[in-house]
Parts: C-alpha cells; sequence; structure tokens
C-alpha cells in the first residue's frame, strides 16, 4: 500500500500533510462502494449513546422457555385449542370472501355494460375496420 502520493495541485484541506493525498485503504474502498452515497443520510441520526446504554442495561433470559414467553407476551400456544394443533400455513392459505368485495362473477353474466363514450374501445374500433 502506498502510504503518500505527492500531488502537485492538492485541493486545500484534504489531508494535514501538505501536497499529498493518502489513498484510501482497499477494504475501505469496497465499504464504500457497499454504502449509499452520503445525500442518502439525511436524517434522523442515531444517537449512539443512548442506544449502547439501552443495549447495556438490557437483560437476555436465561432459558429458551422463559425467551418465548416473553416474545409471545404470556399467552398460551393458541394452535392446540379448538379441534387440535394447526400447520403455520393453514391460515395464511385460507381466502377470506368479503361480501362487498367486487368480482370478475358480475362482468362475466354482463350486467356491466360500457360506458357510451368510451374513447378506448372507438379507437379499438377504428383499428379494426
Amino acid at each position: 500500500m502506498i502510504p503518500f502520493q505527492p500531488r502537485h495541485l492538492a485541493p486545500p484541506g484534504l489531508h494535514p500533510v501538505p501536497g499529498g493525498v493518502f489513498p484510501v485503504p482497499p477494504a475501505a474502498v469496497v465499504l464504500m462502494k457497499l454504502l449509499p452515497p452520503p445525500v442518502c443520510f439525511q436524517g434522523p441520526f442515531v444517537q449512539v449513546d443512548e442506544l449502547m446504554e439501552i443495549v447495556r442495561r438490557c437483560k437476555l433470559p436465561d432459558t429458551v422457555d422463559e425467551a418465548v414467553r416473553i416474545i409471545t407476551g404470556g399467552l398460551p400456544d393458541l394452535s392446540m385449542e379448538g379441534n387440535g394443533p394447526l400447520e403455520n400455513n393453514t391460515l395464511l392459505n385460507k381466502s377470506v370472501k368479503r361480501p362487498n368485495e367486487d368480482s370478475d362473477d358480475d362482468e362475466e353474466k354482463g350486467s356491466v355494460v360500457p360506458p357510451i363514450h368510451d374513447i378506448y374501445r372507438a379507437r379499438q374500433q377504428k383499428r379494426i375496420r
């Protein structure tokens, strides 16, 4: 690694050593390419001291059971109630039919009449003719 590159016209304030530029280390170059540009960091900024204090005061549970109880809020396991255990994806796969929801059944019945002055349909008819 080259620690110092002399320049004929170095921008003022670039580095404390006059007349040169210290290149960024290769690992820092990779990191700088992964990060978004500086204009993206508008705020709000994290107050690191307060964050570290919160992390320091945080108590981790000693057992897995205690951690699960904290995460679930102490509620019993709902998957065992009712008719027996449910699979996790059972509730996600079930769709709910809402009575006021628009459906394609109305269009299939022909009850929807196109508007009289439909520009899109008129242009399509001109193209066909």
